[in-house]
């Protein structure tokens, strides 16, 4: 009997770990097949994520490329490459895999709204997506888990702006020089939002 474990195997296995987040043991199996002799793009697609998820972000780009090379069609491939030009800091290469992405363009949307710092829009772009998608249900747990994570943000920026306001009515001198305030349309700092991601387990 053959000992070794054959794609499906190590497929399965793989999935069964990210499930668990046991990204390491995931990630050994990914690369027990040679990712340029795989059945499909299967397990290339969870390798990539992985890599992503790391922050090895160059590595991941280039075997999104190979996925999308021997699957053209599959736009959740085109997607996370657009992520993880994103979280490279590369806006115009994410823009590039995002485009004519309709399904996925409220999740994009949102996460450029957010890099600006335009969390109100980001939330709105993000719950619409959730709304909509019934594809890919780990998309839902990550722009649910980025969601809150704005709200959260808002919320915390409201009650630091109510306290600021609280020391300035009662702190502040009349004559206070107006060019020591905060500018009013000042952006608040978006969070390291490649942090809040999970993996997409499809």
């Amino acid at each position: 009997m053959d000992n070794e474990l054959n794609y499906e195997e190590l497929l399965h296995l793989a999935a069964y770990s990210v499930n668990n987040s046991d990204l390491a043991t995931a990630l050994n199996l990914c690369k027990k097949v040679d990712i340029n002799a795989v059945p499909d793009q299967r397990l290339n697609l969870i390798h990539a994520a992985i890599l992503n998820q790391l922050g090895l972000h160059r590595e991941s780009i280039d075997l999104y490329k190979l996925v999308i090379e021997n699957e053209p069609e599959n736009e959740l491939a085109r997607f996370q490459l657009g992520v993880a030009y994103f979280f490279s800091n590369d806006l115009e290469g994410a823009e590039t895999y995002w485009d004519k992405l309709d399904y996925f363009a409220h999740f994009a949307e949102g996460l450029i709204a957010a890099k600006e710092g335009k969390f109100d829009e980001a939330i709105k772009h993000l719950s619409l997506f959730i709304a909509n998608n019934d594809l890919y249900p780990a998309l839902n747990n990550d722009a649910g888990n980025l969601l809150k994570a704005f709200e959260d943000k808002l919320e915390k920026d409201k009650a630091v702006g109510s306290q600021d306001n609280v020391t300035e009515i009662t702190t502040k001198e009349p004559e206070a020089s107006e060019s020591l305030q905060e500018p009013v349309d000042q952006k608040p700092a978006p969070p390291d939002v490649a942090a809040l991601l999970s993996i997409y387990k499809e």
